[in-house]
């Protein structure tokens, strides 16, 4: 079965919004679901259970793809993906790295972790979120396994997905539905324990509560900031970011 692109990566960085506006395409048809996991859980499955996830593609459909952002973080899977779709464009959405920390740790707190820690400790004391967000680490190894590799950096969201449509030679003129909108987001995830349970007593004023949050929450910014790139130079190897650039693609 022929892929003609995989998404591996970043979670938490607009892949679910950027599938949704692909899949709205008519030209183009995305797995279902958006997350296979075939090549980093399911390959013993064999290809017709992957085969499986594009059943309800139209004839029409002229692309057809997936997008597993956890791909990224295996090796095995990179190399599997390389066996079975040499051709295929690789697509890595990247988005700034505190911000990509802090909406992956969102994510887990609205499905029931942490409930009593507030993001400052969560950061400090759980690596795997500052791993995730050391970019220029997996796209590096990624593109020594998969060198046509295209790399979006979400900030015009429109830009990207003209761009990404272009890529795939559709027609890049379509508007799809979910261009302005939003998918997956945490909209009303309150980070001060107070406002937190205030919100919970008063869910009408979760959306004022939320913005007082944010102004509370800016001035923690720079401390978390400090965290990750800390971090994120402690363990990168410099060695691994010399790479060819001239396949790819950066929306800035």
């Amino acid at each position: 079965m022929k892929v003609d692109f995989i998404g591996i990566g970043f979670n938490r960085s607009g892949t679910s919004w950027i599938a949704k506006c692909l899949d709205e395409h008519p030209e183009i048809c995305v797995s279902r679901p958006k997350e296979t996991f075939y090549y980093s859980n399911d390959y013993f499955r064999g290809p017709e259970y992957h085969e499986c996830c594009f059943d309800h593609c139209e004839a029409g459909a002229k692309v057809r793809g997936e997008f597993t952002p956890s791909y990224i973080y295996t090796k095995k899977s990179l190399q599997l993906i390389k066996e079975d779709h040499p051709e295929a464009k690789i697509l890595v959405s990247v988005r700034d790295p505190l911000d990509r920390t802090i909406s992956h740790i969102n994510h887990h707190r609205r499905k029931g972790k942490y409930k009593f820690q507030d993001i400052r400790t969560i950061i400090k004391e759980h690596k795997i979120y500052k791993e995730y967000s050391c970019h220029e680490k997996y796209i590096a190894r990624a593109r020594k396994i998969l060198p046509d590799l295209h790399v979006f950096y979400i900030k015009d969201d429109e830009k990207v997905i003209r761009e990404l449509y272009k890529l795939l030679g559709v027609d890049p003129n379509f508007n799809p539905p979910s261009l302005r909108g939003d998918v997956n987001v945490n909209k009303y995830f309150i980070d001060n324990l107070f406002l937190r349970y205030l919100g919970i007593l008063l869910p009408k004023t979760r959306l004022f509560l939320r913005k007082v949050d944010r102004i509370l929450f800016k001035r923690k910014i720079k401390e978390l900031q400090a965290i990750q790139d800390d971090y994120t130079k402690n363990n990168l190897d410099i060695r691994d970011i010399k790479e060819d650039r001239s396949n790819r693609t950066v929306i800035k």
